[in-house]
Formats: C-alpha cells, sequence, structure tokens
C-alpha cells in the first residue's frame, strides 16, 4: 500500500499547487487522480509563497520519501517548485526508525537543490516522553559516523561543517527540536 499512499500524497501536493496557481480546490473537483492533477498541475505555475507542510508520525516518513524522490528524481516539476524553500513541520516523526529499511551502501542521487539556499527545511518536533519519536540529530550522527569508517580511529566529530555536508546529500536542512508537553 505503500506505493498508493506515496501517491495520494503526490496528487495531494499536485493539488495544492494548482491551487495556488489559482485554480481553486472547488473547480478541480472531489476525487481527483494523483496523476491527472499532476499532469495538469505541470503546465502552470505558482503564484504564491513558499509552501508549509505539517506531518505526524509516519506521514512524516511518506512525506519525506515524496519529496526527497521528487528532488533527486532528475526531472523538474511542479513539486520541485513547490519543495523549493519549503519548511516541514514533523511531530512524531518516523523517519529515524522507518529510514533504517533504506539505508544501503549504494548512494542515492543527489538532490538538485543540495547547495541552494532553496533548499527545503525539516523542523522535528520530539517530544521526549513519546516514545514514538525519534529525533533527528541522534540519527544524522549515525549516519555521518557510517560514512567515515575507519580501522584505528573513531569518527570525527560530529560538528557543524559535517552536518551541513550531510544535510547537503540529504537535501534537506534540519532542525530539530525537544519539547515536553
Amino acid at each position: 500500500a505503500g506505493k498508493d499512499i506515496r501517491n495520494a500524497i503526490r496528487g495531494a501536493m499536485c493539488s495544492a499547487a494548482l491551487d495556488a496557481a489559482g485554480f481553486e480546490f472547488s473547480d478541480q473537483g472531489h476525487d481527483v487522480p494523483y496523476i491527472r492533477a499532476c499532469q495538469t498541475a505541470s503546465n502552470t505555475s505558482i503564484q504564491t509563497n513558499q509552501f508549509a507542510f505539517v506531518t505526524e508520525s509516519l506521514g512524516s516518513k511518506i512525506a519525506f520519501d515524496v519529496m526527497r524522490e521528487a528532488l533527486t528524481d532528475g526531472r523538474e516539476t511542479i513539486l520541485d517548485d513547490m519543495i523549493a524553500g519549503s519548511e516541514i513541520y514533523m511531530l512524531a516523526n518516523q523517519i529515524a526508525l522507518l529510514s533504517l529499511s533504506d539505508l544501503s551502501l549504494t548512494p542515492k542521487n543527489k538532490p538538485v537543490n543540495s547547495a541552494d539556499k532553496a533548499r527545503p527545511k525539516i523542523v522535528a518536533l520530539s517530544e521526549l516522553n513519546d516514545f514514538l519519536t525519534y529525533e533527528l540529530n541522534p540519527f544524522l550522527e549515525q549516519i555521518w559516523a557510517r560514512q567515515v569508517i575507519t580501522d584505528d580511529a573513531d569518527p570525527p566529530e560530529f560538528d557543524i561543517a559535517r552536518r551541513e555536508s550531510v544535510a547537503a546529500a540529504l537535501g534537506f536542512d534540519i532542525v530539530d527540536i525537544r519539547l515536553e508537553f
């Protein structure tokens, strides 16, 4: 069902892009297949400010996957325009846990905006008492530690420059906020 869920998210993003281009939701219809929404959106340009996305739990991972795929597929689409400079607010994010299945020795494609100031920003809100929330900083540190493998020394400290290189490789700036409700 993952493919269908990701396609539904793509379709919702394309529908929002259409709305931002002046083709309102009410004019789009109630039940629009994602392919038609994205094909229609590809013929428009967004005439609005940056987008903000709000996700929770598994939705965080799904939104991350859809955006990461859009940024690394080598095609310039309306989704790329929409994602550029956007902010994604994640509560009880599941990226760290669910990305374990995505880790491999084969490098993924580098996002087209990796060095650009339009790189999207993930703001991960981590509730300290929620056992389903996974902070992103420790996850990023583990990704860095796995990149630098030496026989005789520990990996170098995960400092700001190294954090920037991981963020560029992922295609997202990361802000990890710890909260206690």
